[in-house]
């Protein structure tokens, strides 16, 4: 591409110069109107006057319209006769002066009501890929119509604790769930019926607090089931548990997701661009039908009071042969924009049984996360500036464990604002809570508004604070965990924040108040160097941290073994810049988790062949 001198399709590109999405054109009718322009991609972009007079439209390479443009002029339309064009897809592209160039972008074109999915459709670069991913190379390719994507079982690893601040070399990395970033290839569904490759970024805030997911949530084995901007982490026994802002479930030890409730798409993700075609998982029949459903989950609590196992009992062998509980297990939900804390009933022995979901608690002010202790459910609300306590057994309120100033609020987008100076909001014992955790008797909580992390004990009152939090712009959160000494010294903070300061990685806060900055680096033994975005949540026992972000991925991190070797970074990072430059990723996916059934393309390159096996892929 000759970035100064572009002609293009007006559908190809509408907006800022890369665009995290893609659009599925469907051309209907006799004929239509096809505009595009003149444009310099270089020093942020904009308009230009065309090259010459007369521009050329290219169907499938053969010309099918022209237009004739006046001196100057930046705009034109050609209109297209489709009479003559069978319906199926193409590929359309624009022919002008000799150093001017147009990315290529596929079109349906429809004749009957109903859309055809042949054996084959097209996938090609949007305009973020082109900027950012193969330097000034478009690619448009052939992939079969079906969705088929690669799954590969996770092993279990050994994770053993450790109390002390290690250097990164000392970490290795897991992918619980595979990293697909900046992934608008994946493919979806629209409401005819229609298959094709056109998608968007898991990656825009609008998508994270909106009603109804359009990101794909989808169950499965490792590399169909994903996990896209979590808003809570949790070890569990044998499995990971998590929320995102639509669903709470669990990723088993072999990396395979399961919703327990909540929504998730059904079979094929739908467009993002039209209505999702969404499964409702659990028992809502307690709740009215419009209040069903979750709008921004953040926290999630067990009632450790009914987690206790029936050793007499039978193992359940499809759940590690774990024994049966002795009562129905008990889950709290803060479902924020819901106002309410949602109660969980799951059944004792049977896990096929849908959860049982009920209104716990509501008429609450942004209620952010929640946590249960001894019997007491203990809840930050953001909006009213303080920490609740209710009974656990009865959603009875019992006391306001810490309140604080007016001096921060939510506006309509979501995003937090301070009413006050930062000074004057630190000042007070406490100011727009959002994440929550309990350890020796202190309840700790983070504040985007504070920007810090306090803790207050349960028992006295006293309130400290524990750190100040590196924020950014883009930080609009505070989510939190506390080392339980497994994974770094006991009392280690981490915090998640929608920020990139870090690499994508959640900051540590070491109990000294010193930064613990080894956690995201550039040395990295076994597994793929970290491709993460937005950090959303993280949570840290049994000798592990794992986080997520915006993109699709759950990462774990854990004390590297004497198997685990430190990879050749320069060749991994030459081998994912050769997969990229070659456009592999369209018919491959990102790193090789693919979406088709293709194989992978060993032999190609020798660092390509590194770079897909440190993904955790092998060649047969």
């Amino acid at each position: 591409m000759n970035f100064t001198r572009m002609v293009m399709l007006r559908n190809y590109f509408e907006g800022g110069r890369y665009e995290r999405y893609q659009r599925l054109v469907i051309l209907k009718g006799p004929s239509v109107d096809l505009p595009f322009y003149g444009y310099d991609w270089t020093n942020s972009g904009s308009m230009r006057a065309f090259g010459q007079s007369t521009y050329k439209l290219l169907v499938d390479g053969v010309q099918r319209a022209s237009v004739n443009v006046s001196a100057g002029a930046k705009t034109a339309s050609f209109s297209l006769d489709l009479a003559s064009i069978p319906e199926g897809w193409h590929e359309l592209d624009i022919v002008g002066a000799a150093d001017e160039t147009c990315p290529q972008m596929p079109v349906y074109v429809q004749h009957g009501g109903t859309p055809i999915n042949g054996a084959a459709m097209p996938v090609s670069l949007g305009t973020y890929g082109l900027i950012f991913d193969t330097v000034g190379v478009h690619f448009i390719g052939t992939v079969p119509a079906r969705y088929f994507p690669t799954i590969i079982p996770l092993s279990e690893r050994s994770t053993p604790a450790f109390a002390t601040a290690l250097k990164r070399p000392d970490l290795v990395q897991t992918q619980l769930v595979p990293s697909r970033p900046d992934d608008i290839f994946r493919p979806s569904v629209n409401e005819k019926g229609l298959l094709s490759t056109a998608n968007t970024q898991a990656y825009f805030w609008s998508d994270f607090v909106a009603k109804l997911p359009r990101v794909s949530l989808l169950d499965g084995p490792r590399g169909r089931g994903c996990v896209k901007m979590p808003t809570h982490l949790q070890v569990g026994r044998n499995a990971t548990y998590f929320c995102d802002p639509w669903r709470v479930g669990k990723i088993s030890a072999d990396g395979t997701v399961t919703t327990l409730v909540g929504y998730r798409h059904r079979q094929i993700p739908s467009l993002y661009a039209g209505p999702q075609d969404l499964e409702l998982v659990g028992d809502w029949s307690a709740i009215p039908a419009d209040r069903r459903g979750f709008h921004e989950l953040w926290g999630m609590a067990w009632d450790q009071r009914t987690l206790a196992v029936n050793e007499s009992a039978a193992p359940i062998a499809a759940e590690h042969n774990d024994k049966p509980h002795l009562v129905g297990p008990v889950m709290f939900l803060a479902d924020t924009q819901n106002n309410r804390i949602c109660k969980v009933q799951f059944h004792p022995s049977d896990r096929s049984v849908p959860g049982r979901v009920t209104e716990f608690i509501t008429g609450l002010a942004d209620p952010w996360d929640v946590i249960c202790e001894a019997g007491v459910v203990y809840v930050s609300e953001r909006l009213t500036h303080r920490i609740t306590a209710f009974d656990a057994s009865t959603g009875a309120r019992l006391r306001t464990v810490l309140q604080g100033a007016n001096l921060s609020g939510v506006n309509s987008n979501r995003m937090v604002f301070r009413r006050g100076t930062l000074a004057e909001v630190r000042n007070q014992p406490i100011v727009g809570p959002e994440g929550l955790y309990f350890q020796d008797g202190w309840l700790y909580f983070g504040s985007r508004a504070m920007e810090q992390v306090k803790r207050v004990n349960v028992s006295t009152g006293v309130v400290e604070t524990v750190c100040n939090i590196l924020m950014d712009n883009n930080s609009s959160f505070a989510k939190i965990a506390v080392s339980d000494g497994t994974f770094g010294p006991r009392g280690t903070v981490f915090v998640a924040h929608w920020s990139v300061i870090n690499y994508g990685f959640p900051h540590a806060y070491l109990p000294n108040g010193g930064a613990w900055d080894q956690i995201a680096g550039t040395a990295e033994r076994g597994t793929p160097y970290a491709h993460s975005s937005y950090p959303t949540a993280v949570c840290s026992g049994n000798g592990r941290m794992i986080f997520g972000s915006a993109y699709e991925g759950v990462f774990m991190m854990s004390r590297a073994l004497p198997s685990d070797t430190l990879p050749d970074r320069a060749k991994y990072l030459n081998g994912y810049k050769e997969y990229i430059k070659r456009g592999l990723q369209l018919l491959y996916g990102p790193a090789g988790w693919g979406y088709y059934g293709l194989p992978l393309p060993w032999g190609t390159h020798a660092d390509i062949d590194y770079y897909l096996s440190l993904q955790g892929h092998r060649r047969v």
